[in-house]
């Protein structure tokens, strides 16, 4: 049980079915072509009166998404100019597939098979020198329960003068644009900015190997304590066979 309660899942920007990152998560500017492509088409699934129209568009969008787009991704590669410290993101280049758990307003946590699907992409862009990354939650192909299926990107490049990440993140159940810094600690990535809500807000990946990795996000101030902080969502991450970087090298 938990002694102070939590932020609830609309307040942290969640839809269930989103309840869902990413990076949720944190951060992200971003314009990705497909994702806005799909965004604009999605609403329109409202059939109209004749059975024709915007509604065969938006199909065909998801469907697109779920399958010959997947196959299509690209992964890129780090340009060789660019800060070697590029890849501390970059080995996470490729698709990944993600389950969120969201405390609870009790305190507890959900079971593991109530946890939340979601798909989440990076990859490189503006010729290796950046990564971005793109959030879809649940998955292209699986059905919204409720509200909508949140879509949300961030990009992240390295300022070697500052000897850290700017990231940037924005979302279709955000529409704000969120900003935090991140630096490499260890084996761990660790960003640090204000969540939408207001809150101090650390968020960090975590236990990163070739084929999963593992995230937090923790809010500062939520109880009584305004020094606390309070672990709020958690991601855990299985990256998909062959959907990895292609290398410094170009």
């Amino acid at each position: 049980m938990c002694p102070i309660r939590p932020l609830s899942r609309r307040s942290l920007g969640f839809s269930r079915p989103l309840g869902n990152l990413v990076l949720l998560l944190i951060l992200a500017l971003a314009a990705l072509a497909p994702a806005v492509t799909v965004l604009a088409g999605e609403p329109a699934a409202e059939a109209t009166a004749d059975g024709e129209g915007a509604a065969p568009m938006a199909k065909a969008a998801e469907v697109d998404m779920a399958g010959p787009a997947a196959e299509a991704f690209v992964a890129g590669r780090r340009n060789p100019g660019a800060p070697a410290e590029t890849e501390q993101f970059g080995r996470l280049v490729g698709i990944w597939d993600v389950t969120m758990s969201i405390r609870q307003d009790d305190g507890t946590w959900p079971r593991p098979e109530d946890a939340l699907a979601a798909e989440w992409r990076f990859h490189y862009i503006l010729d290796g020198w950046a990564v971005q990354d793109e959030w879809i939650s649940p998955p292209w192909g699986t059905p919204v329960e409720e509200g909508i299926r949140q879509l949300g990107t961030n990009i992240r490049i390295y300022d070697p003068n500052e000897g850290a990440w700017d990231v940037a993140w924005i979302s279709n159940t955000q529409q704000t644009l969120s900003t935090l810094t991140a630096k490499a600690d260890g084996e761990r990535i660790v960003m640090n900015g204000m969540h939408p809500s207001g809150k101090a807000q650390r968020v960090t990946f975590y236990d990163i190997t070739d084929r999963t990795f593992d995230w937090t996000l923790e809010l500062q101030g939520v109880g009584e304590d305004p020094d606390a902080w309070l672990e709020l969502a958690r991601i855990h991450g299985v990256k998909r066979a062959g959907t990895g970087a292609g290398g410094p090298a170009r």
